[in-house]
Formats: structure tokens, sequence, C-alpha cells
């Protein structure tokens, strides 16, 4: 399987989204891929870093996922008897993890 493609299919089950738009969440695993390859030092590449690497880009992905699809910033909230809070898998959370 292609890295991009391994990104991706991380990206979407990180994404928590249930079925993520597929181009714009491919279009920023692509971004979170260069963004990631950029900050590389000079002697290490993306392959030398291997699954840390993908499982980074696609954190990265999923967490810019979650904020423009407004799925970022919610703090808590009930309707009812059902209520919503973020776990683990928060966009800020993702983004750290990425970033570690």
């Amino acid at each position: 399987m292609a890295r991009a493609d391994e990104i991706y299919t991380l990206a979407a089950g990180f994404s928590a989204a249930g079925a993520p738009d597929e181009a714009a969440l491919r279009a920023l695993c692509g971004a979170a891929e260069v963004e990631l390859t950029n900050r590389l030092r000079r002697d290490v590449t993306a392959e030398d870093c291997g699954a840390c690497f993908i499982c980074a880009a696609a954190m990265l992905a999923a967490a810019n996922y979650r904020e423009t699809a407004g799925m970022g910033s919610v703090q808590a909230f009930r309707v009812g008897d059902v209520s919503v809070t973020p776990g683990a898998g928060s966009a800020r959370a993702l983004r750290s993890a990425a970033e570690r």
C-alpha cells in the first residue's frame, strides 16, 4: 500500500466523522505529509521514521479535518438523555500526539 493510502486509512479512523469527505481528507493527508516531511532534520527521511511518520501524518490530517469540519471546538453538550463530551480523539489531542 502506498504511503498516501496508509495515511488516509488511518486518518479516516482518527477523524471519527463516520464517512469523511474523502477528497477533503485526502487533500489534508497530502498537506500533512508535506508539512511533516519539511519538518524532518536534513539527515532523516520519512522512510527512516517508518510507521511513526505515517501515524503522525494521519493524526495531523485528522486533527485538521476535525477542525475544518467544526468538530474540534465542541466542549460538551446535552440534549435530553444524550450528552456528548470530547474524548482523547479531540482535534487538540490528535495534534499533540502528532507533534510528539
